[in-house]
């Protein structure tokens, strides 16, 4: 296969926009100082674009402070490119979506990346997945995505934007926008627009600890998300009955949709239907 249509195979649109790539270093240089990152994990190196200006700028750390750099790639022609690099580096090869995390999860680790178009939700939920608020765990992700996507992270409860993946996400960690990036700064230029998100771990989750049970309660309301609550509860609880005391208890009619639903009302219904499934 040609390097352009691995590059098409991939979604991958090389980043050249050296403002840009200054803020994302920068950025990631801070993180890696205030949290004491032991361990510096890029998905999809590419060419260097952001590998070699990050490197300069771990060079100017002390060394004692200095992260070990991690790269992740799966194009066997860029992987033999890293390894014959001046500095040794530790190279993970393969899909980094299907990778398993015992494979990447290092004590003290961070992680930046310009996400493929065609892998970035998929790679982001498998890291995001990793929360801990721990040492143990991702201490900061920087991650550029399609601004899309990036906007269905951002968009908080209420919103007409936000969907299951978004407040899922929120649930467990602080989230803010970096920069808006132009389709002109990559090479080659995509349709549309980027953007680059921070993410942090939350000490304290919004709604609870118990993240798989959050989740299957934001997928079963948001699976028809133009359809009334009332309806859609009835795909997360056992009886109507429950389904209704939840509602008394969040203090909702059910007309309302899953996109109108507010952190408080996301809570109780939670919780209400937690109490109800342990009695049961």
């Amino acid at each position: 296969m040609r390097r352009a249509d691995k590059r098409r195979a991939f979604g991958q649109h090389f980043l050249k926009d050296h403002r840009v790539i200054e803020k994302i270093c920068k950025k990631v240089t801070e993180l890696c100082a205030a949290n004491g990152t032991r361990h510096l994990l890029e998905i999809g190196p590419g060419m260097g674009a952001l590998t070699l200006p990050m490197l300069e700028g771990l060079d100017r750390m002390p060394v004692s402070d200095r992260p070990t750099l991690v790269l992740a790639e799966r194009d066997r022609e860029l992987i033999d490119r890293w390894k014959q690099f001046p500095t040794p580096l530790e190279i993970l090869e393969g899909d980094f979506a299907k990778a398993k995390p015992s494979v990447f999860l290092k004590p003290g680790l961070g992680v930046f990346s310009n996400l493929p178009y065609s892998a970035g939700t998929a790679i982001a939920t498998l890291l995001l997945a990793q929360h801990s608020p721990t040492t143990t765990g991702i201490q900061f992700m920087v991650l550029m995505f399609q601004k899309e996507v990036a906007q269905r992270f951002l968009s908080p409860p209420g919103t007409r934007a936000c969907g299951s993946l978004g407040i899922w996400t929120q649930n467990l960690w602080d989230i803010e926008s970096l920069i808006s990036v132009p389709p002109g700064a990559f090479r080659p230029p995509p349709k549309v627009d980027s953007e680059v998100l921070v993410f942090r771990p939350r000490a304290t989750p919004r709604v609870t600890a118990d993240s798989d049970g959050f989740e299957r309660l934001l997928k079963g309301l948001f699976s028809q998300r133009r359809q009334m609550i009332r309806k859609t509860l009835k795909a997360v609880t056992p009886s109507a009955a429950q389904a209704q005391k939840a509602l008394d208890d969040s203090h909702l009619d059910g007309t309302e949709r899953a996109e109108a639903l507010l952190w408080d009302h996301w809570k109780s219904l939670f919780e209400s239907l937690s109490h109800s499934h342990s009695r049961s």
